[in-house]
């Protein structure tokens, strides 16, 4: 593993690119993970707001977040902006998982704090696409 440091650029099979997904519905979070793991990235899932806003507090940073739409603005856990208050998280890629397409939900999202968002269904080819757009190239790895 690299130091802290060091970056490298992510490729096809390299598991030392990690996303965390943070998604309540455990079918859809296991299909991502399937699919995510399929292409070689490294996968961890949280299926319970609180748990996740835990392991932001105490885990290292991943490479990229995916957060389901209800997470991003519920009052109880503003974890957007307790995201963006830890100093090793505040860099990392964020895409907002929208339920639908609704113009008002997807600004309120990329207000919170999110950088980028798919809406469902999500297609497998536009979820890569958008997954290594923050993962290869310009954007690297830890």
């Amino acid at each position: 593993m690299p130091s802290p440091k060091t970056s490298h650029i992510c490729t096809h099979f390299d598991l030392t690119c990690n996303i965390l997904v943070m998604q309540a519905d455990d079918h859809l979070a296991a299909l991502l993970q399937y699919l995510l793991e399929r292409e070689g990235y490294g996968v961890n899932i949280i299926t319970d707001i609180a748990d996740a806003i835990l392991y932001i507090q105490n885990a290292p940073p991943m490479d990229l977040i995916m957060v389901e739409e209800s997470w991003l603005t519920m009052h109880d856990y503003p974890l957007m902006p307790i995201l963006r208050n830890y100093p090793q998280w505040n860099a990392v890629p964020v895409i907002g998982l929208m339920n639908c397409f609704n113009q008002s939900n997807i600004e309120r999202a990329l207000h919170a704090g999110v950088t980028d968002y798919l809406v469902q269904p999500y297609e497998p080819g536009i979820l890569l696409d958008q997954i290594q757009k923050y993962t290869t190239g310009e954007m690297l790895c830890h």
